[in-house]
């Protein structure tokens, strides 16, 4: 009979078209430790999927203890079921948030199997932890504990609050589910603006360091001419014999063409460097 009490209720509770109280749940994990220490596996089952459906349609925030009821729920249907990894998993979940709760001797006897269990489940694998992203402005509560990280190797009971602090989820996430990320999603980086090639040598480049180079030539070899020239003067400056005005002729004459050549490989030398760096 009060099996099927519960189970009219999960049909109720399944579609979340009203908000489930959260004394209803707790009532559902608390009565779960009646059935099992009654041994009234129908019942025990029942009362886990009312339960279940119940979670995702809680109208307020579950809290540890709340929480650790929940998950000890679960292991109790998971001992029946023959699941003992479970029941170390969902009784690990549990410890973590009660660690001093003691399983009451009228539920599970002294010796019985499940106590080695629960006394095991100390040191069970829980995972890696993983901080979870809530939405903007808002936050998230792991099993009654604000901003807490997602064990991935166990069950947790994560509620999603908005801005405004209003509730707007609660999931179960099994363990070995994927963490989930509730933050929004960010715009896809922009691709990197295209390469330009270099610009081709215009025609007009290629003339003006063609006539550039022309023009470093001729300056080049007029500077050698007149470096020769000045040459000649300072030979015939020494060896010519004459004196007085023609001699001082001579001489100015080699000085002239001498300074002169200088400055026409000046401008060579300007010329060419401005060929090959300009062009």
């Amino acid at each position: 009979m009060l099996a099927w009490m519960w189970l009219g209720g999960v049909a109720q509770a399944a579609d979340c078209s009203q908000s489930a109280s959260l004394d209803d749940f707790v009532a559902a994990s608390a009565k779960a430790e009646e059935a099992f220490a009654s041994m009234d596996i129908v019942t025990l089952s029942a009362v886990k999927g009312y339960a279940m459906d119940l979670l995702p349609c809680l109208d307020s925030k579950v809290t540890t203890r709340e929480a650790a009821t929940f998950h000890r729920m679960v292991a109790l249907a998971a001992f029946t079921a023959g699941d003992e990894d479970l029941v170390l998993a969902e009784y690990h979940a549990a410890r973590r948030l009660e660690p001093g709760y003691a399983i009451p001797e009228d539920v599970v006897p002294p010796g019985h199997r499940l106590r080695e269990l629960y006394d095991q489940s100390v040191d069970a694998d829980e995972g890696e932890l993983h901080a979870m992203m809530p939405p903007t402005g808002g936050h998230l509560v792991v099993d009654g504990i604000r901003g807490a990280p997602r064990p991935d190797g166990i069950s947790v009971i994560v509620q999603v609050f908005d801005a405004e602090g209003t509730l707007a989820e609660t999931v179960l996430l099994e363990g070995g589910e994927p963490t989930p990320s509730w933050a929004p999603e960010l715009p896809a980086p922009l691709p990197p603006p295209p390469v330009e090639p270099e610009p081709e040598p215009s025609a007009s480049g290629s003339r003006g360091r063609t006539v550039t180079w022309i023009a470093t030539g001729v300056a080049a070899a007029a500077a050698g001419g007149l470096y020769f020239a000045a040459s000649e003067a300072h030979t015939e400056y020494y060896e010519s014999g004459l004196v007085g005005d023609e001699r001082e002729a001579i001489r100015k004459k080699n000085n002239t063409l001498f300074f002169s050549s200088v400055g026409a490989g000046v401008l060579a030398a300007g010329l060419g460097v401005t060929a090959t760096v300009a062009f």
